[in-house]
């Protein structure tokens, strides 16, 4: 299923594509949805204003650029709960997006032998990314070529650890703005055919996000979301997890980063997150509670138009964004 979220006044519009059929509901403040079932060629939304106000109008239809758009920063992301609780790794905010948009186009009947489109004029669009800019171009090149360059560590319940590879081949057509990507066989089992223990999210609750940290952070917490409403983890370990074992040696410093990561969580996902420090020797900081809610509706489409937002540069930034930005540190 995609999703497109809209917003004016109290009324929140969700338009959903599945199997080809036409979802429309709305939701207002007295928490009453009703849902019509449509079977149109080509649908037609017009918006007076937007959720912070304005006199704009826009007609969306199925052959719109926009409506594309919002349609693939809609699609779902699934892994298993085991790759996200039990790996380390450490990428940078661009090769976690790059990598999401892969992840994006998996269906759950795909073998590992399946060979994946990696459009970048697309992909920049998609995150808000200045696709004209020959650097952005060339950096997304070079992050594939990265990506397959590099394994993580996955801990397995015997204890042992084993290296586990991301892309198994990288394809550059030249001259061609489609790149033909494959996944590492080893990695496959944690992200096709899923049964249960996984979990999945829409690409657009990451992609706002500019540190990788806040990403990994929102999959940690999401893997535990639907069974847990707090996850206890200890320092040392949520060190290793964000990479950070030899940053921020002060707690107070470190906590600066947290506040960063939940808050962003916070603004762009589908997850609400709180969190208090366990302290169980003297004044010493030995863990972290986080308290976990999954959003209302009305809280989740909030969240969406904050992404889109972000990415469509309306509000919080000037011109689009360099990659070369998300990779440093705030």
């Amino acid at each position: 299923m995609v999703e497109s979220i809209y917003h004016h006044g109290g009324i929140y519009l969700s338009l959903a594509i599945s199997n080809k059929t036409l979802v429309v509901s709305v939701y207002h403040r007295m928490w009453i949805t009703k849902t019509a079932r449509l079977h149109p060629i080509v649908v037609y939304f017009y918006h007076r204003g937007n959720h912070k106000g304005g006199n704009s109008t826009m007609a969306y239809t199925t052959n719109d650029v926009s409506y594309h758009l919002r349609e693939n920063r809609s699609y779902y992301i699934a892994k298993s709960n085991e790759i996200i609780q039990r790996a380390r790794y450490d990428l940078s905010t661009t090769e976690i997006k790059v990598l999401s948009y892969v992840f994006s186009l998996i269906k759950q009947t795909d073998t590992e032998d399946k060979e994946y489109i990696f459009p970048i004029q697309t992909y920049c669009k998609i995150a808000g990314i200045d696709y004209r800019n020959t650097g952005n171009y060339d950096y997304i090149k070079k992050t594939l070529k990265a990506l397959r360059d590099k394994s993580f560590w996955l801990l397995k319940e015997d204890g042992s650890e084993t290296t586990i590879g991301w892309l198994r081949k990288v394809t550059i057509n030249r001259g061609s703005g489609n790149i033909r990507v494959k996944l590492d066989e080893d990695v496959c089992k944690y992200l096709q055919g899923l049964k249960g223990n996984y979990y999945q999210y829409a690409f657009i609750h990451i992609l706002p996000m500019t540190t990788s940290q806040s990403i990994i952070l929102y999959e940690l917490l999401k893997s535990y979301s639907y069974n847990h409403n707090r996850v206890d983890i200890e320092i040392d370990d949520l060190r290793k997890k964000l990479n950070c074992e030899n940053k921020y040696p002060q707690f107070r410093d470190f906590k600066k980063r947290i506040d960063l990561y939940v808050k962003e969580i916070n603004l762009y996902s589908d997850l609400e997150v709180s969190y208090e420090k366990i302290i169980k020797t003297g004044r010493k900081v030995t863990g972290i509670t986080f308290y976990i809610k999954e959003k209302t509706n009305k809280e989740r489409l909030t969240a969406w138009l904050n992404a889109e937002d972000r990415l469509d540069n309306k509000s919080q930034v000037e011109g689009q964004i360099n990659l070369f930005d998300y990779d440093e540190e705030l």
